[in-house]
């Protein structure tokens, strides 16, 4: 086995958030706290605005390792995209496409995703080594079940769940394998 190639071939953990100019300060929080405990990891801000529209000193955010526009995504499409989303829209359904561009990544080892209004305030090496015996780490909203009997508590419980979905991809983690793939 050569050396050389082995350091060649070094897997990365990758975290992105998506996210417009209005979060730009709470992303760089977000990449910031990342960064204090796991510095080898590679931070990808998912910026949702047109290039153009963006000051100079966002580009040069040293905080984000790799910044990705739209049009870096979703190619002449994006325009249309723009006009056909509002912009809490346009940041949730960019998540998925900014996943799989990063997950084909020849160097990626696993990709967390984070909601740009998160800072990190400690080590993530334990939620890391689930990836040792799973491929797909989600968080559910509800984790056990009440009867509620509150008319109140039911909308806002089960109601919302079912509109909403019975996970929260405010934090989503993948594992680079054929289930993580396929999901």
């Amino acid at each position: 086995m050569n050396l050389r190639t082995d350091i060649n071939k070094m897997e990365i953990t990758y975290v992105y958030s998506c996210f417009n100019y209005s979060y730009f300060h709470k992303a760089s929080v977000l990449a910031a706290t990342l960064k204090k405990f796991h510095s080898s990891w590679k931070f990808i801000a998912v910026i949702v605005e047109r290039r153009d529209s963006l000051e100079p000193s966002v580009l040069e955010n040293r905080n984000f390792d790799e910044i990705i526009f739209p049009e870096t995504l979703l190619g002449s499409s994006h325009e249309k995209w723009f006009k056909s989303h509002s912009v809490v829209e346009a940041c949730t359904s960019i998540k998925g496409v900014a996943l799989q561009t990063i997950l084909v990544r020849e160097d990626c080892k696993n990709v967390f995703y984070f909601d740009p209004d998160i800072a990190i305030i400690n080590n993530l090496t334990s939620i890391e080594g689930r990836f040792r015996t799973h491929d797909i780490i989600l968080t559910p909203h509800q984790t056990k079940y009440e009867a509620y009997t509150d008319i109140r508590a039911i909308i806002d419980n089960e109601v919302g769940s079912l509109a909403h979905g019975c996970y929260n991809l405010g934090f989503l983690g993948i594992k680079k394998s054929k289930i993580g793939k396929e999901f």
